[in-house]
């Protein structure tokens, strides 16, 4: 994913793969949940505030709240270190 988002100009990643991985913690399949939350620590540098506060935070509330799935609910706790704002 990193190689991707270094090779992808910021309008794109904005545009076309903030959406994928919004869609990837919606979906059902914890697998996909389990790999869209593995990744976000390491792209959550490049999000704006706005995207991370209006989209992504939301997403990983409900999804963490609704799932019944050990690993996700843990993986929601342990690996996000969301970046503080200034």
């Amino acid at each position: 994913m990193d190689f991707l988002l270094d090779k992808t100009p910021p309008d794109f990643q904005k545009s076309e793969l903030l959406p994928l991985l919004y869609a990837a913690l919606d979906t059902d399949t914890t697998q996909i949940q389990e790999l869209a939350l593995g990744i976000i620590p390491s792209l959550a540098q490049r999000f704006d505030h706005a995207a991370t506060k209006n989209q992504l935070l939301p997403r990983i509330r409900k999804l963490t709240l609704s799932t019944q799935t050990l690993s996700v609910s843990a993986a929601d706790r342990t690996n996000l270190k969301m970046p503080h704002s200034n």
